[in-house]
């Protein structure tokens, strides 16, 4: 009788939402995007794809040009599949455009609609995303140079150590330069214990935000559904993962606080935002709450992505050892085994510059960005766009938009290169993210520093290790990096295993 009931209610607020949704139109309304036949009621709840699918996503630009789209229970869903519409809707439109979807489990029943992320548009992500610019900028940024650089040395240590184990000590590396950039924690101790219940956190919550995971994303009314029913078993996930994340946020800020009153905190971006008066005079808004996700976003964001980037670096490296042996023959000319590359090298490396912007482009690591969603009706060259219209730039599409699986550097050098693709990986318009040049020094270091010190092959027989690295899957989820894959990765020489194993 109960699931009879709620399933009644359902069907109620589904013809409820699609009938007032204005997404059929009128005779008399301009025409939607194009995109698949519409079915009624579901939509085209049926075309959408269950997990990331590669070929979906060039297919959307074959198929229906620069935009397509969707309809499911009443929610429009636009997918923009060029730069020029990008550039357009989500930069030059950032009023209409910059708010996020409504993402009831994970926002608002987990939490994470308190992150800068996942936050919608106002007032308050505007004075957060001011404040993180001012300290994220590539000159504040500065004064964590030399701890970055001891971590990337580390972790040289560790490859030559442990080689099988690189890319799970590569997660640990890019976590410590994040929490020291974030709260300024050095203490390799503390900072693993921190990491490993991030890592948990993130496994936790991380489907929580896929749209259309959960039926309470796409029925927001089933939220009021008693707890105690037996099929409502989302409630209970989200009060763990409520607990779970509050207590992560929480605990580092709450230790940064106690160390700056005793005096002894390093530089952070939370010490240079709460020793900012005009914070400690803000009445008017959260804002000490909001800095306080502010810096755990950082984690969030900047490991994932940074991670599946110099993992796919890996891969191609060993996949591509003519690329490898171009750019190390520049990184000799430079340090030649004497020193380890540093941030001050970097513009004197245009080609290994080039592989990291070929290792972006060749493989997107957010697929599909995050979403925005539109504040109002809007018109774009004779389409109507409906309000709250969820838009997803496709940068899966954009990233290809030349239609290249060839993986070659050499198309970011000289007069005719493509835009870079650091323009379209980190979002886009108010939505950009705040932590790309700090994502930028990490990739750089560990690149760099990798090509100078090590080379990259596949594990056994030539021939059979390649083929066994092509085959390699990428994970389909919101960020997407290789799956778990082992490499051949040796010291170029006894002077690079010297270098590499050094404990300055």
């Amino acid at each position: 009788m109960l699931l009879e009931l709620t399933f009644g209610v359902v069907l109620i607020y589904i013809v409820y939402t699609y009938l007032n949704s204005g997404i059929s139109g009128n005779s008399n309304s301009l025409p939607l995007p194009p995109g698949p036949r519409r079915r009624w009621l579901i939509g085209n709840l049926l075309d959408l794809p269950k997990t990331i699918d590669w070929g979906i996503l060039a297919g959307w630009k074959d198929t229906y040009g620069e935009m397509t789209f969707f309809t499911a229970f009443g929610h429009s869903i636009l997918v923009l599949n060029s730069l020029r519409v990008v550039d357009v809707l989500l930069s030059k439109r950032g009023d209409q455009y910059s708010h996020r979807p409504r993402f009831v489990m994970g926002g608002e029943l987990v939490g994470l609609n308190k992150s800068i992320a996942l936050m919608d548009n106002g007032r308050e992500l505007k004075e957060l995303r001011r404040l993180s610019h001012r300290v994220l900028t590539t000159d504040a940024l500065r004064k964590h140079t030399t701890v970055h650089q001891a971590l990337v040395e580390d972790y040289m240590r560790t490859v030559v150590q442990e080689p099988d184990n690189f890319l799970t000590n590569l997660r640990l590396a890019l976590g410590r330069m994040v929490l020291v950039v974030a709260y300024g924690l050095t203490n390799h101790a503390n900072d693993n214990k921190y990491i490993q219940e991030a890592e948990d956190v993130m496994e936790l919550v991380g489907g929580s935000v896929i749209p259309g995971a959960y039926m309470v994303d796409i029925v927001p009314m089933l939220r009021y559904i008693p707890t105690w029913l037996p099929f409502v078993s989302f409630h209970r996930q989200a009060q763990l993962g409520r607990k779970l994340l509050d207590d992560w946020v929480t605990r580092p800020f709450e230790h940064v606080k106690r160390q700056m009153e005793c005096g002894n905190a390093s530089p952070s971006f939370l010490t240079d935002i709460l020793e900012n008066e005009t914070l400690k005079e803000d009445n008017e808004s959260n804002i000490v709450e909001g800095v306080k996700w502010a810096a755990a976003t950082m984690y969030g964001a900047g490991v994932d992505t940074s991670h599946a980037t110099v993992a796919t670096f890996f891969l191609l490296m060993a996949l591509h050892p003519d690329v490898q042996v171009k750019a190390q023959a520049e990184i000799d000319k430079i340090v030649y085994m004497e020193r380890h590359v540093t941030m001050e090298d970097k513009a004197q490396l245009p080609y290994v510059q080039a592989v990291i912007a070929e290792v972006m482009r060749w493989h997107a690591v957010v697929p599909l960005g995050i979403p925005h969603r539109t504040a109002e009706e809007d018109v774009y060259e004779g389409y109507r766009i409906p309000a709250g219209t969820i838009v997803v730039p496709n940068i899966w599409a954009i990233a290809r938009g030349e239609g290249s699986h060839a993986f070659v550097p050499e198309r970011f050098l000289g007069k005719s290169a493509p835009i870079h693709s650091s323009e379209y990986v980190y979002g886009f318009g108010r939505r950009i993210c705040p932590g790309r040049h700090m994502a930028d020094n990490a990739i750089f270091l560990i690149v760099a520093n990798i090509l100078a010190l090590f080379d990259i092959r596949p594990q056994g027989d030539a021939v059979n290790g390649k083929a066994s690295l092509e085959n390699v899957e990428f994970q389909r989820r919101l960020v997407s990096g290789p799956e778990k894959f082992q490499c051949s990765i040796r010291p170029r020489s006894r002077g690079c295993a010297q270098l590499a194993a050094m404990r300055e």
